[in-house]
């Protein structure tokens, strides 16, 4: 376990922990510019439509490869400098790996995490703070009051906000960075099992975009990973609804995982 701790460290020193955090900052103030310009073009009724429309931005299309190409790429650079093949030696390749996707998987939480969060308190702290422009409930015929009852219906996990806009924040926070972290694992394991790293960095990507599109072809967008994660702009289902194609994700890629622990030696890209 110390050896383990010492690695994690050590790996989370090489991988510049300022490079994240700073990433995270320009993540969010970009986020924020894009969305402030949207804004100027139409009314809101709360300040939760106001979050949303922060949220629906182009990150939500490449969420998936935003993720691998922030986590993945020292994985990327060591495996084209067959740098793991030379390290085996001296230590446990599981161990090895184990560091990597825990550590890639930390960074991915806590960058998304921060993004969601931050964007949130933005939305429901500052927004209202400087005279929440542009929204006016009365403009759709509602009260103070109605607007922020409405809010409730007005797209998955907005029923959380029944118990409170700081539980709600925390809570969406907490599973978009939790499905940063499951990416990640996604695009670690692709790298591994690859044999062609560019593809194996879509990945990810690739799984998010392809489901979205079936589940629209088949009638059910709420099914899509896209709207799993960020579900502005479509009805409001149950939360375990709008949560399962993710949790299934989720679920698979700890399956995955699972079982290439065991074949790690027998790999070719670690051969």
């Amino acid at each position: 376990m110390q050896q383990w701790r010492r690695l994690l460290s050590r790996e989370l020193s090489l991988r510049r922990r300022w490079r994240p955090a700073t990433f995270a900052v320009v993540l969010v103030l970009g986020t924020l510019a894009f969305g402030v310009v949207k804004t100027q073009n139409g009314v809101f009724r709360n300040n939760f439509d106001v979050f949303g429309q922060f949220l629906s931005s182009p990150l939500t299309l490449v969420f998936p490869l935003v993720v691998a190409l922030l986590t993945c790429v020292p994985l990327y650079q060591e495996l084209g400098d067959r740098f793991i093949v030379n390290t085996r030696s001296r230590i446990d390749l599981r161990l090895y790996v184990g560091v990597k996707l825990v550590s890639a998987a930390l960074i991915a939480f806590a960058v998304f995490f921060f993004y969601v969060f931050a964007t949130f308190a933005v939305a429901f702290l500052v927004w209202p703070a400087i005279g929440n422009p542009n929204v006016d409930p009365a403009v759709y015929n509602m009260s103070a009051a109605d607007a922020v009852a409405d809010s409730l219906g007005s797209a998955s996990y907005s029923s959380l906000l029944q118990f409170g806009p700081f539980a709600y924040g925390l809570t969406y926070a907490l599973w978009v960075g939790i499905l940063g972290a499951a990416y990640s694992a996604i695009g670690t394991a692709a790298l591994l099992l690859l044999s062609n790293r560019s593809l194996a960095l879509s990945v990810p990507f690739l799984i998010y975009l392809l489901e979205t599109v079936i589940s629209a072809l088949l009638g059910a967008p709420v099914l899509g990973l896209l709207y799993s994660a960020f579900p502005y702009g479509l009805t409001q289902t149950s939360v375990i609804v709008a949560a399962a194609p993710s949790l299934v994700l989720i679920a698979a890629t700890a399956i995955m995982w699972f079982r290439l622990f065991p074949r790690l030696h027998q790999l070719d890209r670690l051969a």
